[in-house]
């Protein structure tokens, strides 16, 4: 019975973040029929505005079946707060870790050709706005709205609603695996398997959706200016790389170190 209910709230926060931004679309469609706006003026500003909307209508939607169960909806997504040194280490962790794994899997593929051909046949490109506003809505919806809801939907709840009816493990490999195929081609499936993954590792050190958030931003953020710059140096490239490679191992252990003290801290207290 615990196990059903799990599945059933699971399916639940499932729906709504699936639904909502599609009740979101159709809304914004109308709109621009009734205003009477063309079609290339609106393309993408109201794409992304329309994905901020439905971040925020996701949030309070949540927020209210917080209420109507009275649950107090910080304490419920885990919104607690994390130190300034913190919020840097998971930035960083959030940058390097993308840089670090089309580094890592761009040098795999030099080696095997094949693999470079398999990579290239199941990628996609990001379509990029050109308009300053255009780009303003992108990178509020891409590095704040979606890594916050996102986070707060499967890390706040799904994770932690699996991890106490089932064994950790499954916990973990269903909310990768969902969060991952989500994400698009099987390229992108592969990288977020991996992100999803240490978003999860995130959570348990720091028990806050705000940690997590932030790495997801920093994740968000290095991918959308890397789909705007291109480097025509390989050295420049490889310099990124290698100190991506270094600057998210140092993020790794200084962060296990950092919660170990926190958690040692904690037991003391207790004590």
């Amino acid at each position: 019975m615990k196990k059903l209910k799990a599945i059933g709230e699971c399916v639940l926060y499932f729906a709504i973040f699936s639904l909502t931004p599609v009740v979101c679309f159709f809304i914004f469609a109308l709109l621009n029929l009734l205003l009477d706006i063309t079609k290339t003026n609106i393309k993408m500003s109201s794409g992304f505005l329309w994905k901020i909307f439905s971040c925020i209508l996701i949030i309070i939607i949540c927020y209210l079946i917080s209420k109507r169960k009275q649950i107090n909806f910080v304490k419920e997504i885990k919104f607690n707060k994390i130190p300034i040194i913190s919020m840097i280490l998971l930035l960083l962790l959030g940058i390097s870790v993308v840089i670090s794994f089309a580094f890592v899997l761009d040098n795999i593929s030099n080696i095997f050709p094949a693999l470079r051909k398999f990579a290239e046949s199941n990628s996609s490109e990001t379509e990029i706005p050109t308009g300053a506003l255009e780009k303003t809505f992108m990178f509020i919806a891409v590095c704040i709205f979606v890594p916050i809801t996102e986070e707060i939907i499967f890390r706040s709840y799904i994770f932690s609603t699996l991890e106490k009816a089932f064994p950790k493990i499954i916990a973990y490999i269903l909310v990768v695996t969902i969060f991952a195929v989500l994400h698009g081609d099987l390229l992108t499936i592969i990288s977020v398997l991996v992100n999803g993954g240490l978003l999860i590792w995130v959570f348990e050190r720091y028990n806050s959706v705000v940690a997590n958030a932030l790495v997801h931003a920093g994740m968000n953020l290095i991918i959308t200016i890397v789909n705007m710059v291109t480097l025509d140096s390989d050295k420049i490239a490889t310099f990124i790389g290698v100190s991506s490679v270094f600057v998210f191992v140092i993020s790794i252990i200084c962060i296990y170190i950092n919660t170990k003290n926190v958690q040692i801290r904690g037991e003391t207290q207790k004590v």
